[in-house]
């Protein structure tokens, strides 16, 4: 949960309130669709799952339930470096957005200067 939400909360930074369903809908459906089935019987462009969040979520909860193959630590880190990059673009997008109000700011406050 860690992992998805902070992404989901610095793209909510980054697209505000209108852009969040988009990036949201695309989120869910590039997650969901690597974890319906191996990703090996999947065509060549779900490679991209063994890097999202659901299919490691769901491969170690395999693991722990089932007591398949052990990939616990690659999960873990794997879902661990989405939660510290999200970690690190949350400051930097509201950072970014901050300096775009700012300066929108400073336009708006000239404008009403020079009338």
């Amino acid at each position: 949960m860690l992992s998805l939400g902070l992404a989901l909360e610095a793209m909510f930074t980054l697209l505000t309130i209108r852009g969040v369903p988009f990036f949201l809908i695309l989120l869910i459906i590039g997650n969901v669709s690597v974890c319906f089935m191996p990703i090996d019987v999947l065509p060549h462009i779900y490679r991209y799952g063994y890097a999202f969040p659901f299919y490691n979520i769901s491969c170690a909860v395999r693991t722990i339930l089932f007591g398949t193959k052990n990939k616990l630590g690659l999960n873990f880190g794997i879902l661990l470096v989405w939660t510290a990059i999200s970690c690190i673009t949350l400051p930097l997008f509201q950072w970014m957005m901050r300096r775009k109000h700012i300066s929108g700011a400073m336009e708006a406050d000239e404008k009403v200067r020079d009338e």
